[in-house]
């Protein structure tokens, strides 16, 4: 494991090198815009977090929540695409799981919604995990239901 991870910081380091190799050729450019996207890209060359000693990036099927601006608003769901358009997700805005668990409890016919988000209003992306003692959303979740989330946010079946 520890030769897994210094490939991938040896690799995080080539990747930083060359985008700072591009950013230098570009000084010289003459197009600004293309420049000033260009260097937006090379502050975050990998989207890359470390997640219990490994690294792990956001892949579809993880559970999210979605921080978003203008309006402000979270939404929790089971993420379907992540791309530099945006971000699709099968969930609930955050502020209605309550609601929306109750009326599961109820026996209710609910079901999630799918929703795409521009990468304008996205502030941050965050999985769902556990916090110490605090439980994850999902684990909340299969607590107030009693059905295991990943099951629920699947496809519906046509």
């Amino acid at each position: 494991m520890l030769n897994e991870e210094a490939n991938a910081a040896q690799s995080l380091l080539s990747m930083s090198e060359n985008y700072r190799l591009a950013a230098r050729k570009l000084q010289s450019a003459k197009h600004a815009t293309l420049k000033h996207l260009l260097l937006q890209f090379s502050r975050c060359p990998a989207r890359i977090s470390r997640h219990w000693g490994r690294w792990s990036h956001m892949e579809s099927g993880q559970l999210v929540l979605v921080t978003l601006y203008n309006p402000r608003e979270k939404f929790w769901g089971l993420m379907l695409s992540l791309d530099p358009a945006g971000v699709n997700v099968r969930g609930v805005d955050l502020q209605s799981l309550d609601d929306f668990t109750q009326l599961i409890k109820a026996g209710e016919a609910v079901s999630a919604s799918v929703v795409f988000f521009p990468m304008h209003r996205v502030q941050r992306i965050e999985e769902d995990n556990r916090n110490g003692e605090l439980p994850s959303l999902a684990e909340q979740f299969r607590a107030k239901t009693g059905l295991d989330v990943h099951k629920f946010f699947q496809e519906p079946r046509k």
